[in-house]
This record gives structure tokens, sequence and C-alpha cells, in this order.
């Protein structure tokens, strides 16, 4: 699985964004810590490292995620995290 080297979200995103968008996606906190993580460009294997995790478990983490936005990669999960922060900062602009 190739990083998100093509962006740079966490500088782009604060972390009541992030919690305001994995709230509305049904992420747990943990689900959004991991997808955290590979925004951040990390491997799975570093990502397991860091967070206690076995490589298999951070492996089935990330296909549940990717199951629950019904994406298959990191591409789509990138797609799905942007639309939902946009979805929210369209609705704060429209009030």
């Amino acid at each position: 699985m190739k990083p998100l080297r093509f962006l740079i979200w966490p500088s782009i995103l604060s972390e009541a964004d992030w919690r305001r968008v994995g709230r509305s996606l049904g992420l747990s906190p943990r689900e959004l810590e991991l997808v955290q993580r590979i925004f951040d460009g990390k491997k799975l294997a570093v990502i397991a490292q860091e967070m206690g995790l076995a490589d298999g478990t951070v492996k089935t983490y990330s296909q549940r995620i990717y199951h629950k936005l019904r994406v298959s990669d990191q591409r789509g999960l990138a797609l799905a995290i942007f639309t939902e922060f946009m979805r929210h900062v369209n609705a704060q602009t429209s009030q």
C-alpha cells in the first residue's frame, strides 16, 4: 500500500476538523487515529508499531474502515475524508 505522499492533511485539518469528520463518517476514535496516521504518509508497519498493534491488526482495521466508508484504497479514503470535510465547510459558510 503506497502512502499518501501527495497530501499534507495534518496541516490542513485541525484536530476539531478531524473529530467532526470522524464523527460524521461514523469512525471510532481508534479508527480516526489510524486514518490520521495513514494521512501522515506512514506505512502500516510503522502505524502498527506506534499504536502498539500487530501488523495484521492494522491491516484488518484499515480494511474495515475502507468497507465502512465504501472505498477500496487510500485514494478513495482521501476522497471520502476531503468530501466530508468540504461538506462541513460548505454547511458553515451557508449559515
